[in-house]
């Protein structure tokens, strides 16, 4: 009833009915039916009864009716109440993942501005640097490794000459080439071992093969005329046309580097550096120490060519396991090693008399010892394979560590290398005179036809990354 009282409170009632005076004006007309005049016709209280009870059922069912809509309107202002109050917890959340996305956008521009002054400032000094280096090598004397002592004796070719001055030798250093190929990485690779090893012979054969472009289509080398290479165009005259032996080179002062212009054929791009090659005399590798200049400089170096002779005639077996752990100390002293630890520079140990081994005792002159055997398989090895491969050095220095007793009697050269390196060396059996006369030590009666001889510089050249060995 309460609820029906507030519904008609809301709607249009002219008359300000009420359910209390409705009720009322029902209860009078169901008197008036009991009440008639006497002889009348009595109205049939049933009829009002009836009237009253469809008005009761008609006021109950507006009642609840009343009573929905009002919990409609109930439930539909909870909902708006909520509607309101997820409205305002989605702003407030809006606002909250806005400023968490701003705060996002200003870490991420920051960390952009930082990462890019980083690389701005990393290529700045790498580029810095880089000018620093080209600047160093630019002046530095590939000899004596002087700084800054350059001086231009020819300004219409731009000839440069160093001017440094050994205070132990008391001379001028003297070493000249153009300014073309100043600014060019220059490495430098030294011949090491004991007098009469093979050295000066080997490298005349090399200097005569790269110039007539003996060399794989895949690099390329150019000789750089210089007091070197003047040199050397008389040895291996006297060698290919007088077949006379080379002599050995002089310790009195530091040999001028033989020089070329290599550039590989790399599929990333090429790489064009000058490739210096000093011919050392024995008895700096032998006999000098470590407080000597010569000394210092050859084991300054990108990689090592030491050589070790197989001739008993020669250097003993003594003298060469002597020189070669000395020639360990040493580097172990310039470079700063410590127990453990082991230089990035490659070492090719070169076997350069390998056509005389027949000759020597340990050989069978019937053809059927150990060193018939060495020279078969290491024909089936060139038979297998006629390009210069990784896979060549390696079974070639395979074959020569299967002989190594036999050669080279209780001395196990790789154990003295091995860790200094880091397994970083290959054993390169060669001859710069040939395998056809076998044995025949008077060039007269040779046929020159080198053997293997480019193997080793070419090997140095690939350890330094260069693409040079398949």
């Amino acid at each position: 009833a309460n609820s029906l009282e507030d519904w008609l409170s809301r709607v249009s009632n002219p008359d300000a009915k009420t359910i209390s005076s409705f009720e009322g004006e029902v209860v009078q007309l169901e008197s008036a039916g009991t009440d008639e005049p006497a002889g009348s016709t009595p109205r049939p209280i049933g009829s009002y009864g009836g009237t009253r009870q469809q008005t009761v059922a008609m006021l109950r069912e507006a009642q609840v009716n009343v009573m929905v809509l009002t919990e409609i309107e109930q439930q539909y202002n909870r909902d708006v109440a909520a509607l309101e109050h997820i409205n305002g917890q989605y702003i407030q959340n809006s606002d909250l993942i806005n400023g968490q996305r701003r705060h996002r956008f200003y870490v991420r521009i920051s960390l952009a501005l930082i990462l890019s002054l980083v690389v701005f400032g990393s290529s700045r000094m790498l580029f810095k640097n880089m000018r620093k280096e080209r600047q160093r090598i630019a002046n530095t004397c590939p000899i004596c490794l002087s700084e800054g002592s350059f001086e231009r004796v020819d300004a219409k070719l731009e000839m440069y000459r160093c001017t440094s001055v050994d205070e132990l030798y008391d001379e001028e250093c003297g070493f000249q080439f153009y300014g073309t190929y100043r600014e060019k990485r220059k490495l430098c690779f030294p011949t090491l071992g004991v007098p009469q090893a093979g050295k000066t012979h080997w490298l005349a054969m090399v200097y005569r093969e790269l110039n007539r472009g003996n060399f794989d289509d895949t690099v390329q080398f150019d000789r750089i005329n210089s007091e070197s290479s003047e040199e050397m165009d008389r040895v291996v005259e006297e060698i290919i046309s007088e077949r006379i032996d080379p002599e050995g080179t002089r310790p009195e002062r530091p040999p001028p580097p033989l020089v070329f212009d290599f550039t590989d054929n790399d599929f990333w791009g090429k790489s064009n550096v000058l490739v210096n090659i000093f011919d050392y005399a024995g008895e700096i590798t032998q006999n000098r120490s470590l407080e000597d200049p010569q000394r210092q400089r050859a084991l300054d170096a990108d990689g090592y060519l030491y050589f070790i002779d197989p001739i008993i005639s020669g250097a003993s077996t003594e003298a060469q396991q002597k020189a070669l752990v000395q020639f360990r100390n040493d580097l172990k002293v310039i470079h700063e090693i410590t127990a453990g630890k082991s230089i990035r520079t490659p070492v090719a140990l070169c076997v350069a008399k390998l056509d005389l081994m027949c000759n020597e005792e340990y050989a069978d002159p019937s053809g059927k010892g150990a060193v018939g055997r060495f020279y078969r398989e290491l024909s089936a090895i060139q038979k297998s394979d006629d390009s210069i491969s990784l896979e060549t050095i390696r079974q070639r220095s395979e074959l020569v560590l299967k002989y190594r007793d036999t050669i080279w009697p209780s001395w196990r050269i790789e154990r003295q290398i091995h860790d200094l390196f880091g397994g970083r060396f290959r054993f390169f059996p060669l001859t710069p005179v040939g395998m056809t006369d076998l044995g025949v030590t008077n060039l007269t009666d040779r046929t020159i036809e080198p053997f293997a001889i480019l193997e080793p510089m070419m090997w140095l050249l690939h350890m330094n990354g260069y693409k040079v060995l398949s």
